[in-house]
């Protein structure tokens, strides 16, 4: 798994889920995918979908889409899945990790959060953007930072 912070969407596994959904214009349509996504990932054969769905459901209400109840639950329990230690101690930053998921676990269920500290936990996701946007990718990036 690659990570370049802590957020929810700065992950391969989220970032692969999110591309599909770039261009879906409904809430409907996006929270019927996101529940596909959640039963997969519920049969036990893909646990990384977990952090797959958690990273599409950030980009969901970061749109305005808001999560049906199903995905809520789905969502919450992938929170839990991702909060338990065989998880956790993937993270270079396990703490940081473990702080993200419980402020986008309030954020699922009250809608509250703090913009900052969610652009924050993505702060290496938006780097890796930017390189990717300006065609610098892998060992490219790495030869120009002279590596």
């Amino acid at each position: 798994m690659g990570a370049w912070g802590v957020g929810m969407r700065a992950n391969d596994e989220a970032l692969d889920a999110v591309a599909d959904f770039t261009r879906l214009r409904t809430a409907k349509a996006a929270n019927i995918r996101l529940a596909k996504i959640i039963a997969k990932s519920d049969s036990g054969d893909e646990p990384w979908l977990y952090r797959g769905s958690l990273g599409v459901a950030e980009f969901m209400l970061d749109k305005g889409f808001p999560l049906s109840q199903e995905n809520k639950t789905g969502i919450l329990k992938a929170i839990r899945h991702e909060l338990s230690e065989s998880s956790i101690e993937r993270w270079r930053e396990p703490e940081e990790r473990r702080q993200a998921l419980r402020r986008f676990k309030q954020r699922v269920e009250m809608g509250k959060f703090d913009e900052k500290e969610k652009e924050v936990d993505n702060l290496g996701l938006l780097a890796k953007i930017n390189l990717h946007a300006h065609g610098i990718h892998g060992r490219d990036r790495d030869t120009r930072q002279g590596k």
